[in-house]
């Protein structure tokens, strides 16, 4: 049984809060819909919740992983002022896609808001997961190191033409010509010099700062064209990616687990690395888009 004054706080909060409804005041341009942020809830929601003597904590129980998604279960204990409390009132599980130093911060933000949302049953009429959404939108909704327009396919198609054919079509691996791309690749992946500069992961491949290393950023470079991911990418014996939308997730991804880098650490030391590496990105996208082999001659 719940205490009396916890079970009093827990109405008088919920009350207090169906006065105050949040207010859907962000826009996921990706999904398309509004919705309220994670700040909101906690501009709002404990104000309230300690006027009436309430208060909880999040705890992390239990962290596992398949393939790129994150379980994280949190148990949640409410508090009272009085100094009675409910341990495990309330457990949350948030799968989550691995995305570097950010994601645990995420989760746990991501699950401090659904207890809010359900234990007082907060009216926002937003959609669920506006997380994941918006996530999405984040990958390759930016801005092209020549100011051009994303939305124009026209453009983008064009871009992705004149990008290929500034693009070398062989390599010069161990000073033998390779013209196959998917041969390069392999090459390229076997070569213990360039394993200084990524790390294969479970998650995709991450990029390494040169670091005065023989090559440097062109080196960088050349990784990101290698293991971009394309169409006729084979995992085994079997396609890697079933369709477009497939690819483009696989390109969004390979961004996002590398923004940090590319943003950061890219953009300062090599801009003119950097703006054609987001050149690349754009291309990539853009010809999984249409069905096309991202630089395939």
């Amino acid at each position: 049984m719940i205490a009396k004054e916890i079970a009093e706080a827990l109405f008088a909060t919920a009350l207090d809060i169906s006065k105050n409804p949040l207010v859907k005041d962000v826009e996921n341009k990706f999904a398309k819909f509004k919705y309220v942020p994670i700040d909101a809830y906690y501009n709002a929601i404990p104000k309230i919740a300690l006027k009436h003597g309430l208060f909880w904590r999040c705890r992390e129980q239990e962290v596992t992983a398949e393939g790129k998604t994150i379980f994280f279960k949190f148990s949640f204990d409410l508090l009272h002022k009085s100094g009675s409390g409910v341990e495990n009132f309330d457990t949350v599980t948030i799968h989550h896609p691995a995305q570097g130093p950010q994601t645990a911060g995420s989760a746990r933000s991501y699950a401090e808001k659904l207890f809010m949302r359900t234990v007082f049953k907060v009216v926002t009429g937003e959609k669920d997961s506006e997380y994941f959404h918006e996530s999405e939108a984040e990958d390759l909704s930016i801005p092209d190191a020549d100011g051009s327009n994303n939305n124009d396919e026209g453009l983008n198609l064009q871009q992705v033409k004149d990008l290929e054919k500034k693009q070398k079509k062989s390599k010069d691996v161990d000073g033998a010509k390779v013209k196959n791309l998917s041969e390069f690749r392999k090459e390229f992946r076997d070569d213990s010099g360039n394993k200084k500069l990524w790390e294969d992961t479970d998650n995709g491949v991450i990029l390494k700062e040169p670091n005065g290393l023989a090559g440097g950023w062109d080196s960088v470079e050349d990784i990101v064209h290698t293991f971009m991911p394309r169409l006729d990418d084979m995992q085994g014996d079997e396609k890697k990616f079933k369709n477009s939308q497939e690819c483009v997730k696989g390109v969004q991804l390979f961004f996002k687990i590398n923004r940090s880098m590319i943003e950061g650490t890219m953009n300062e030391k090599s801009p003119e690395t950097f703006g054609r590496v987001m050149a690349m990105f754009k291309a990539a996208k853009t010809a999984a888009n249409a069905g096309e082999i991202y630089d395939s001659k």
